[in-house]
């Protein structure tokens, strides 16, 4: 059982808040540095074409994100409704 204050702040199932996104934006960005634009930078060969990927690969994290979120409850539970 969650304290009230965090049950508070979880959305509820199929639904999703601005934590959640802030959340999947900042998973995106991470993403994107961390596992994708470092490498580029560090070989030096760091050209739009070479970017493209890295803006797939961090979008399909943030949505993958949110896709989770949306499917779980309040308590945290994957693919179960709140109260169950």
């Amino acid at each position: 059982m969650q304290p009230a204050r965090l049950s508070k702040m979880r959305s509820q199932y199929n639904k999703i808040n601005w934590r959640d996104m802030m959340y999947a934006a900042l998973i995106t960005v991470a993403t994107s540095i961390l596992g994708s634009i470092l490498p580029i930078v560090e070989s030096g060969t760091f050209t739009l074409q070479a970017l493209i990927p890295v803006l797939f690969t961090s979008l399909m994290a943030g949505v993958a994100y949110i896709i989770k979120q949306l499917k779980s409850n309040s308590d945290g539970a994957l693919l179960k409704k709140d109260g169950e």
